[in-house]
C-alpha cells in the first residue's frame, strides 16, 4: 500500500511477511526462516486481540506467541505490545 513519502506491505491471511518484509509466506516458511537466521533482534510482541472504550488492551492473542507489529495488525489485532500501541483501522 503507497503511503505519503513510503509503504506498507500486507499478506492475505494465512500468510505473513518473511522476515525482511519483501515477500508473503506461510506461518511455517517464516518461522524456519527466523530459525535459520538465528534471529537475535527480532522486535516480537503481544497482539491484543481487543481494546476496551477505556482504552484498555485485553485478549491476548495467545500467552507465549510473540508477533511484530506488521502481523498482528494486519492478521490478528486492535493493538500491539506492551504499551498498547493502537493498530490503525482495518479500511484504511
Amino acid at each position: 500500500m503507497n503511503t505519503d513519502g513510503s509503504y506498507m506491505c500486507f499478506c492475505t491471511h494465512p500468510m505473513v511477511l518473511d522476515l525482511n518484509s519483501n515477500r508473503c509466506v506461510f506461518p511455517i516458511e517464516e518461522a524456519e526462516e527466523r530459525e535459520a537466521a538465528q534471529l537475535v533482534d527480532y522486535h516480537g510482541g503481544v497482539c491484543w486481540q481487543a481494546v476496551t472504550e477505556s482504552m484498555t488492551c485485553t485478549r491476548p492473542l495467545a500467552p507465549h506467541i510473540d508477533t511484530t507489529y506488521t502481523e498482528c495488525c494486519c492478521l490478528h489485532g486492535e493493538a500491539w505490545g506492551m504499551d498498547c500501541a493502537l493498530c490503525p483501522p482495518r479500511d484504511t
